[in-house]
Protein backbone atom coordinates (compact mmCIF):
# COMPACT_ATOMS: atom_id res chain seq x y z
CA UNK A 1 0.00 0.00 0.00
CA UNK A 2 1.42 3.37 -1.03
CA UNK A 3 1.63 6.49 1.11
CA UNK A 4 -1.44 8.20 -0.32
CA UNK A 5 -3.49 5.04 0.05
CA UNK A 6 -2.49 4.81 3.71
CA UNK A 7 -3.60 8.40 4.22
CA UNK A 8 -6.89 7.69 2.48
CA UNK A 9 -7.48 4.58 4.59
CA UNK A 10 -6.88 6.58 7.76
CA UNK A 11 -9.37 9.22 6.60
CA UNK A 12 -11.97 6.49 6.02
CA UNK A 13 -11.22 5.07 9.48
CA UNK A 14 -11.84 8.56 10.88
CA UNK A 15 -15.22 8.67 9.15
CA UNK A 16 -16.15 5.21 10.41
CA UNK A 17 -15.26 6.22 13.98
CA UNK A 18 -17.29 9.43 13.69
CA UNK A 19 -20.28 7.53 12.34
CA UNK A 20 -20.04 4.98 15.15
CA UNK A 21 -19.80 7.79 17.73
CA UNK A 22 -22.87 9.46 16.22
CA UNK A 23 -24.81 6.19 16.47
CA UNK A 24 -23.77 5.85 20.11
CA UNK A 25 -24.98 9.41 20.79
CA UNK A 26 -28.25 8.74 18.96
CA UNK A 27 -28.76 5.73 21.20
CA UNK A 28 -28.37 7.84 24.34
CA UNK A 29 -24.71 7.04 25.00
CA UNK A 30 -22.09 9.50 26.19
CA UNK A 31 -19.93 11.17 23.56
CA UNK A 32 -17.64 13.93 24.77
CA UNK A 33 -14.29 15.59 24.29
CA UNK A 34 -11.77 16.18 27.06
CA UNK A 35 -12.38 14.48 30.36
CA UNK A 36 -15.40 12.51 29.17
CA UNK A 37 -13.99 9.31 30.64
CA UNK A 38 -13.78 5.90 29.02
CA UNK A 39 -17.29 5.83 27.55
CA UNK A 40 -17.34 3.99 24.18
CA UNK A 41 -18.66 7.04 22.34
CA UNK A 42 -15.89 9.25 23.71
CA UNK A 43 -13.23 6.68 22.82
CA UNK A 44 -14.62 6.53 19.30
CA UNK A 45 -14.41 10.32 19.05
CA UNK A 46 -10.81 10.23 20.28
CA UNK A 47 -10.01 7.55 17.70
CA UNK A 48 -11.57 9.68 14.95
CA UNK A 49 -9.32 12.60 15.93
CA UNK A 50 -6.20 10.42 15.84
CA UNK A 51 -7.10 8.76 12.52
CA UNK A 52 -8.04 12.09 10.97
CA UNK A 53 -4.88 13.85 12.08
CA UNK A 54 -2.62 11.05 10.85
CA UNK A 55 -4.42 10.76 7.52
CA UNK A 56 -4.48 14.51 6.92
CA UNK A 57 -0.75 14.84 7.67
CA UNK A 58 0.08 12.04 5.24
CA UNK A 59 -2.02 13.58 2.48
CA UNK A 60 -0.66 17.06 3.17
CA UNK A 61 2.86 15.72 2.62
CA UNK A 62 2.32 13.15 -0.12
CA UNK A 63 -1.16 13.45 -1.60
CA UNK A 64 -1.77 11.85 -4.99
CA UNK A 65 -3.81 13.58 -7.72
CA UNK A 66 -6.39 15.08 -7.57
CA UNK A 67 -5.36 16.13 -4.04
CA UNK A 68 -1.79 17.03 -4.95
CA UNK A 69 -2.42 20.72 -5.68
CA UNK A 70 -0.68 23.26 -3.50
CA UNK A 71 -3.89 24.77 -2.11
CA UNK A 72 -5.42 21.38 -1.31
CA UNK A 73 -2.30 20.17 0.45
CA UNK A 74 -2.00 23.41 2.41
CA UNK A 75 -5.62 23.09 3.47
CA UNK A 76 -5.08 19.48 4.50
CA UNK A 77 -2.00 20.53 6.46
CA UNK A 78 -4.02 23.13 8.35
CA UNK A 79 -6.75 20.57 9.05
CA UNK A 80 -4.06 18.19 10.30
CA UNK A 81 -2.76 20.96 12.57
CA UNK A 82 -6.27 21.49 13.96
CA UNK A 83 -6.76 17.80 14.70
CA UNK A 84 -3.28 17.48 16.18
CA UNK A 85 -3.96 20.39 18.50
CA UNK A 86 -7.27 18.77 19.45
CA UNK A 87 -5.46 15.53 20.29
CA UNK A 88 -2.71 17.26 22.28
CA UNK A 89 -5.18 19.34 24.26
CA UNK A 90 -7.12 16.15 24.91
CA UNK A 91 -4.00 14.58 26.42
CA UNK A 92 -3.25 17.66 28.53
CA UNK A 93 -6.81 18.00 29.76
CA UNK A 94 -7.00 14.29 30.59
CA UNK A 95 -3.97 14.65 32.83
CA UNK A 96 -5.09 17.91 34.39
CA UNK A 97 -8.16 16.76 36.28
CA UNK A 98 -11.47 18.57 36.15
CA UNK A 99 -9.82 21.90 35.35
CA UNK A 100 -7.79 20.47 32.45
CA UNK A 101 -9.76 22.33 29.82
CA UNK A 102 -9.19 25.62 31.65
CA UNK A 103 -5.36 25.51 31.61
CA UNK A 104 -3.46 28.01 29.49
CA UNK A 105 -1.73 25.39 27.25
CA UNK A 106 -5.08 23.82 26.47
CA UNK A 107 -6.69 27.17 25.66
CA UNK A 108 -3.75 28.12 23.43
CA UNK A 109 -3.95 24.76 21.67
CA UNK A 110 -7.67 25.14 21.09
CA UNK A 111 -7.15 28.66 19.75
CA UNK A 112 -4.38 27.63 17.36
CA UNK A 113 -6.35 24.59 16.23
CA UNK A 114 -9.51 26.63 15.76
CA UNK A 115 -7.73 29.19 13.61
CA UNK A 116 -6.14 26.42 11.54
CA UNK A 117 -9.56 24.84 10.98
CA UNK A 118 -11.12 28.20 10.16
CA UNK A 119 -8.69 28.60 7.26
CA UNK A 120 -7.94 24.99 6.36
CA UNK A 121 -11.45 23.60 5.87
CA UNK A 122 -12.69 26.33 3.47
CA UNK A 123 -9.34 26.34 1.65
CA UNK A 124 -9.53 22.60 1.07
CA UNK A 125 -13.16 22.85 -0.04
CA UNK A 126 -12.42 25.62 -2.56
CA UNK A 127 -9.38 23.75 -3.89
CA UNK A 128 -11.51 20.66 -4.47
CA UNK A 129 -14.31 22.64 -6.11
CA UNK A 130 -11.78 24.09 -8.54
CA UNK A 131 -10.70 20.57 -9.51
CA UNK A 132 -12.40 18.33 -12.03
CA UNK A 133 -14.43 15.17 -11.66
CA UNK A 134 -15.21 13.54 -8.29
CA UNK A 135 -12.98 15.99 -6.43
CA UNK A 136 -15.32 18.83 -7.41
CA UNK A 137 -18.28 16.89 -6.00
CA UNK A 138 -16.42 16.31 -2.73
CA UNK A 139 -15.63 20.01 -2.49
CA UNK A 140 -19.23 20.92 -3.21
CA UNK A 141 -20.47 18.64 -0.45
CA UNK A 142 -17.91 20.08 1.95
CA UNK A 143 -18.91 23.68 1.18
CA UNK A 144 -22.63 22.92 1.34
CA UNK A 145 -22.25 21.07 4.63
CA UNK A 146 -20.33 23.98 6.11
CA UNK A 147 -22.97 26.47 4.98
CA UNK A 148 -25.79 24.39 6.47
CA UNK A 149 -24.07 23.93 9.83
CA UNK A 150 -23.13 27.62 10.06
CA UNK A 151 -26.63 28.69 9.04
CA UNK A 152 -28.14 26.43 11.71
CA UNK A 153 -25.80 27.91 14.33
CA UNK A 154 -26.83 31.43 13.32
CA UNK A 155 -30.49 30.49 13.32
CA UNK A 156 -30.34 29.26 16.91
CA UNK A 157 -28.28 32.16 18.21
CA UNK A 158 -30.12 34.71 20.33
CA UNK A 159 -27.82 37.33 18.88
CA UNK A 160 -29.40 36.88 15.44
CA UNK A 161 -33.00 35.98 16.28
CA UNK A 162 -35.68 37.89 18.06
CA UNK A 163 -38.03 36.25 20.54
CA UNK A 164 -40.88 36.47 18.03
CA UNK A 165 -39.04 34.56 15.32
CA UNK A 166 -36.83 32.16 17.26
CA UNK A 167 -39.32 29.26 17.49
CA UNK A 168 -40.01 28.71 13.75
CA UNK A 169 -36.37 29.41 12.98
CA UNK A 170 -35.10 26.86 15.46
CA UNK A 171 -37.53 24.28 14.10
CA UNK A 172 -35.40 24.22 10.95
CA UNK A 173 -32.07 24.10 12.76
CA UNK A 174 -31.99 20.38 13.57
CA UNK A 175 -32.68 19.21 9.98
CA UNK A 176 -30.05 21.67 8.76
CA UNK A 177 -27.47 20.37 11.22
CA UNK A 178 -28.22 16.75 10.34
CA UNK A 179 -28.06 17.42 6.60
CA UNK A 180 -24.87 19.44 7.02
CA UNK A 181 -23.22 16.76 9.16
CA UNK A 182 -24.12 14.04 6.64
CA UNK A 183 -22.68 16.09 3.77
CA UNK A 184 -19.51 16.83 5.73
CA UNK A 185 -19.04 13.15 6.56
CA UNK A 186 -19.61 12.17 2.93
CA UNK A 187 -17.17 14.84 1.78
CA UNK A 188 -14.44 13.66 4.14
CA UNK A 189 -15.03 10.05 3.13
CA UNK A 190 -14.79 11.13 -0.51
CA UNK A 191 -11.37 12.64 0.17
CA UNK A 192 -10.24 9.29 1.55
CA UNK A 193 -11.57 7.46 -1.50
CA UNK A 194 -9.93 9.99 -3.84
CA UNK A 195 -6.58 9.45 -2.10
CA UNK A 196 -6.86 5.66 -2.49
CA UNK A 197 -8.05 5.79 -6.10
CA UNK A 198 -5.40 8.37 -6.94
CA UNK A 199 -2.70 5.79 -6.29
CA UNK A 200 -4.48 2.80 -7.80
CA UNK A 201 -2.93 1.22 -10.89
CA UNK A 202 -4.02 3.07 -14.01
CA UNK A 203 -5.84 0.05 -15.36
CA UNK A 204 -8.19 0.03 -12.34
CA UNK A 205 -9.20 3.69 -12.43
CA UNK A 206 -12.56 4.67 -13.81
CA UNK A 207 -12.46 6.63 -17.03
Amino acid sequence: MRTGSIGGALILACCASLLAAALVAAGGGTVGYGGAGDAPGSLLLDAAIVFGAAGAWILAIAAPPPLAGRAARLGLGLIATWLTMAFLTLLVSAGGGSDGLESIPVLVGLLVGGLAALVGVPLTAVALVRSAGPARLAGGMLLTGLVLVIAAAIATSSDFSTVATVTPTRSLALPMVVAGAVLLLLAVASVGVLAIRGEAPRGTLAA
